[in-house]
């Protein structure tokens, strides 16, 4: 009587623990064999005993399948939650980045401090306009849809940009959230890079549709840059570039050095509210 449950059990242990089917259909066989020699040869003088041992050493191989299988499950399972948990961990590692991308020119102190009555009253507007942003995403009460209203509530957050804004699309015009979020996030981008890379120049954000996309486009007369020798940074390689992959938009920026730049977004409509 107790062949059979150590058999049986250590054929269980056997495919829970090996990778792959084949070293364990070649154990559990060895054990049916072994199991048949030790138990169903003594047993010649009982025909009905002996083919209960045979059925039972045949039946090894079957168990182990099955217990492999369910192993096997369990892995890829465990698997696929630890590859799900480096990849939370990953995007917000990549939102904390984004979010400190966005508040480095908040912490230029000395800016301020060097700066006339009209430009820190400008910067002071500025700061103000990403308070009520950064407030309104804690509070969760920035939920808005309308794609108007995301790019004014960007532009105010330039206020020392002179900006000409050329909005073409339906005023109730809407887009699923983390589309919009995504879009506003990577217009932030482009009139940063402006007031960073080209103070003093000329902006027009234009604001397009058709069916399936909306496209905002940003375009300045400054000093542009060489592709070629200038490497992107982290705005336009995750914000202006992956971040907007991962909701099906993209950007794409063309620029020339001594011809300006322009930066177009463009993103799905989504299912219309």
């Amino acid at each position: 009587m107790w062949a059979y449950p150590v058999t049986l059990s250590t054929a269980v242990l056997l495919a829970a623990s090996l990778p792959r089917l084949a070293p364990v259909l070649a154990g559990t066989g060895a054990l049916s064999i072994i199991y048949a020699a030790v138990v169903a040869l003594p047993l010649a003088g009982d025909v009905s005993a002996r083919a209960t041992a045979v059925v039972n050493a045949l039946a090894f191989p079957g168990f182990a399948t099955v217990a492999f299988l369910v192993a096997r499950f369990v892995r890829n399972l465990a698997s696929a939650a630890d590859a799900a948990r480096k990849r939370v961990a990953e995007l917000e590692q990549e939102h904390s980045r984004a979010v400190v991308h966005d508040l480095l020119t908040y912490l230029r102190l000395d800016r301020f401090a060097e700066a006339d009555d009209r430009t820190r009253a400008m910067m002071i507007a500025q700061a103000q306009a990403k308070h009520d942003q950064m407030r309104s995403y804690v509070d969760g009460s920035g939920g808005t849809r309308n794609v108007q209203e995301r790019v004014n509530a960007v532009l105010r957050l330039h206020p020392s940009l002179p900006v000409r804004p050329i909005v073409a699309v339906d005023p109730g015009l809407q887009v699923p959230s983390d589309t919009l979020e995504r879009l506003g996030h990577a217009l932030d981008t482009a009139l940063a890079n402006v007031e960073q890379h080209a103070p003093g120049a000329s902006v027009t954000v234009s604001v397009q549709a058709d069916r399936d996309h909306v496209a905002v486009t940003v375009h300045d007369d400054g000093p542009g840059f060489d592709h070629a020798s200038q490497p992107a940074g982290f705005g336009i390689r995750e914000i202006l570039g992956r971040h907007l992959e991962e909701v099906g938009g993209r950007g794409e920026v063309h620029s020339v050095h001594g011809g300006g730049t322009r930066v177009r977004i463009i993103v799905p409509r989504g299912q219309q509210a």
